[in-house]
């Protein structure tokens, strides 16, 4: 006790070197070393240039450089701690919200394309309920279209968006990708309706805006699948920790404000793109709706698309009203 209490910094850097060799590891470890060494070289240098007392060495000055380095670190750490902490304590939320004009009833069902098993279990058993009570689903899913037209939307998207890629993005949250075939198992076909657009669809809405560059199809040169799975096979058991409880913690950054999302997205230069699939793909769905007010209907779709449906539903002749939330944790 002595000892550390005379040495509280040299035993602050045991410590991070214990924490960091036992759960990452010893290559994040050196790793860690070698990127503080040289910054710590630099700083010693001005440390001991511009020193008062000129009995100082310069590897005292390289010893108060390279131990205020680490601190900046773990303190840099830390804040990452908390921020990750606070998103476990507090995880986002994706409601279900019932809307009503008076004499129809809207449930639109907010989802996650990846989220944990409890979450989709959740949602399973509410629409089997809800399909029992004579709701007609609306179900989110973008039909393929031609092999050209898909190229050009991966190349409009940057990546290859593959059939399996959000099964491998959900690794990195330890999460599960959202799957139809359980999600609605149970459910007679009949109650199930798509209104959903094809990637036929959407690539001419999105160069109809004139606001990205007519690609030649070709793939693009992203493959994010593999990046990840590449990444998965080099990872240590705590390295594949810490991912995780940093993707969820993101995740429910992200979600936790979807209009600051959504008006961010619509500020990117990609904004055609998002144009299209968060709003374009609302019309058929309005349209629906319009033409049956006095329906009783769930609309299983991401939660991004809830805003710019409830907008225009709002100006129907029979106004529609939020009158029940009922909140749901795809991450926690």
């Amino acid at each position: 006790m002595k000892y550390i209490q005379n040495h509280p910094i040299l035993t602050f850097f045991i410590l991070i070197v214990i924490v960091f060799y036992g759960y990452f590891g010893i290559f994040w470890l050196v790793w860690l070393v070698f990127q503080v060494i040289p910054w710590a070289l630099v700083l010693s240098v001005i440390i001991f240039l511009t020193r008062r007392d000129k009995s100082q060495t310069f590897w005292y000055a390289f010893a108060r450089a390279f131990f205020s380095l680490v601190a900046l670190f773990w303190v840099m750490i830390t804040l990452l701690g908390i921020f990750v902490g606070y998103n476990h304590l507090r995880p986002a939320s994706l409601p279900d919200i019932t809307l009503s004009n008076g004499s129809g009833t809207i449930v639109f069902m907010s989802m996650s394309h990846i989220a944990t098993d409890e979450f989709y279990t959740q949602k399973h058993q509410k629409l089997l309920s809800l399909s029992q009570s004579g709701y007609t689903i609306i179900l989110e899913w973008v039909r393929p279209g031609t092999e050209e037209n898909r190229k050009k939307f991966d190349n409009y998207m940057g990546f290859q968006f593959t059939k399996s890629l959000y099964s491998v993005v959900a690794w990195l949250g330890g999460l599960v990708a959202q799957n139809n075939d359980t999600l609605y198992a149970g459910i007679a076909t009949g109650s199930i309706l798509s209104l959903d657009l094809s990637i036929d669809d959407i690539v001419p809405l999105i160069e109809a805006k004139n606001t990205l560059p007519t690609v030649s199809g070709e793939v693009p040169a992203i493959d994010l699948e593999k990046d990840i799975q590449e990444l998965q096979s080099t990872m240590s058991q705590g390295e594949s920790h810490i991912t995780r409880l940093l993707f969820r913690a993101l995740l429910s950054s992200l979600i936790r404000d979807t209009e600051s999302l959504e008006a961010g997205l619509m500020d990117s230069e990609r904004r055609a793109l998002f144009q299209v699939i968060l709003h374009e793909r609302n019309t058929p769905i309005v349209r629906y709706i319009k033409e049956h007010p006095d329906a009783k209907m769930v609309i299983v779709y991401g939660a991004l698309h809830f805003n710019g449906i409830y907008e225009e539903i709002q100006r129907l002749s029979s106004p529609w009203t939020i009158r029940k939330m009922e909140l749901y944790y795809p991450y926690k």
